[in-house]
């Protein structure tokens, strides 16, 4: 399964297109307008379907997305299919910010120990 991040602005364009094309699965316009601007959105391919529409080979890709809305920490879980990927090359893959965020030493991982020097010393309450 290929797994992608994406922007808001990039989510919208994703979703325009695969409206514009008349694709099963597109994001309400309700859930496009709660969209945080600035959050980020975790794009999973699910399924590649494989189409003969008007003597043409098609192929359309299913996705599930989890989108970050205003005000809410949960992700809303979406369905979307579009019919190509050169959005998905347009943002960063996982692997891509799991190595530039341990390259960087300014940013911490989450749920990191922290180093004793910093942990409080005495006994563990119970």
């Amino acid at each position: 399964m290929d797994t992608f991040v994406a922007t808001t602005p990039a989510v919208e364009k994703v979703n325009a297109d695969s409206e514009a094309a008349c694709l099963d699965e597109t994001l309400p316009k309700e859930l496009v307008a709660r969209l945080d601007p600035s959050g980020v959105h975790v794009l999973t391919i699910l399924q590649v379907c494989h189409l003969e529409l008007r003597g043409c080979p098609e192929v359309r890709f299913r996705c599930l997305v989890l989108l970050k809305l205003k005000g809410s920490k949960k992700p809303h879980p979406a369905l979307l299919t579009v019919n190509t990927l050169q959005h998905f090359f347009q943002v960063e893959r996982m692997e891509d910010l799991i190595a530039k965020a341990s390259a960087d030493e300014n940013v911490r991982t989450p749920g990191a120990i922290p180093h004793r020097s910093k942990q409080k010393k005495g006994k563990p309450k119970r």
